[in-house]
């Protein structure tokens, strides 16, 4: 059920023992929200834990997210179980039965595409579900510190693609001033998160791009990563993060694509668009996300999959003659 902000407040902070979950491969929004939430319920005077059925990139660890986030489920008798950042329940991977099957659950997101799961769901189309967390925290009069608010930016920035989305807008930069007016290191999440590279992401990313294909004119990009390239480069998924601006930052680009294998017959598809509704080709195919950012799996052999994901964009962007 669909409920309002206010109400979505009045039902965590009713709560006394909560945990929190966030999605499989969690980026920065879900970490940063989840994290920043725990920390303003245990200053409300709550307990709180945060789990996460995935590792937890190295990046984050110079920003105090180390030691927060379990792996394995701990019954503690929680009285409130929130998914955040979270579109759908498959994507809690091992937590989503547990998530499942309590009895007041609750989810919050900013994706418009949410599936309803859960007893209760907030979603709000904001630049990142830490603008969300951020706006609780001024209702609730909940005193912001150094290591809240830079849990918060991080979610902020990375969701925007350090502000340079079609999600920013005048409140995403008035939220970023209220949390730059703590002790938050700009200069080092910028460097961290845009500028600095392992060698083995920039041999990922050098097979990557000889991998590029073009389709309709060039409006169409695609780079793909196979297990092979992962062994080559001595890489893992974790450094495909970001590959598929390259393609759609191609000149003549208007989606990008990134398809990457995570297992034999399975791959990963990450989609950007100039402006294209790729939210809706990724639901076509199981997935969903933003109007220019999102995702979905798909599973088959990989020249299969480019094959249906050029023909689905091609009848559904150019020729209009596929209705979702």
């Amino acid at each position: 059920m669909r409920i309002s902000f206010e109400k979505c407040v009045s039902i965590i902070f009713d709560a006394k023992n909560i945990a929190l979950f966030c999605h499989t491969r969690p980026d920065g929004d879900s970490l940063g929200a989840a994290l920043a939430l725990k920390k303003a319920l245990i200053k409300a005077g709550k307990k709180a834990s945060v789990f996460c059925d995935d590792t937890i990139p190295e990046k984050f660890e110079s920003f105090g997210f180390k030691n927060h986030f379990l792996k394995e489920y701990i019954n503690d008798n929680f009285d409130l179980f929130i998914a955040v950042d979270c579109g759908d329940l498959n994507r809690l991977g091992a937590f989503s039965a547990v998530f499942n099957s309590h009895k007041n659950t609750l989810t919050i997101d900013h994706h418009l595409g949410h599936d309803d799961f859960g007893t209760f769901t907030y979603v709000e189309g904001l630049s990142s579900t830490c603008e969300i967390i951020l706006n609780m925290c001024l209702k609730k009069g909940i005193s912001l510190d150094d290591s809240i608010a830079t849990a918060l930016f991080i979610g902020l920035s990375t969701d925007t693609g350090n502000f340079k989305h079609s999600n920013t807008n005048k409140n995403t930069f008035a939220a970023a001033q209220i949390l730059a007016g703590y002790n938050v290191d700009i200069a080092e999440i910028n460097r961290k998160f845009y500028n600095e590279n392992s060698i083995k992401k920039l041999k990922l990313l050098g097979l990557a791009l000889t991998n590029m294909r073009s389709f309709f004119e060039g409006k169409l990009c695609i780079i793909f990563v196979t297990q092979n390239d992962f062994n080559k480069a001595n890489a893992s998924m974790e450094d495909t993060e970001g590959f598929t601006d390259y393609a759609v930052n191609v000149d003549t680009s208007e989606i990008g694509v990134c398809i990457s294998q995570s297992n034999q017959n399975s791959f990963k598809v990450s989609m950007r668009s100039k402006g294209k509704n790729v939210a809706e080709i990724c639901r076509h195919f199981g997935g969903g996300g933003h109007i220019q950012a999102a995702g979905c799996v798909m599973c088959g052999f990989l020249e299969d999959i480019i094959e249906k994901i050029v023909r689905i964009i091609g009848d559904y962007v150019w020729t209009d003659s596929l209705t979702f």
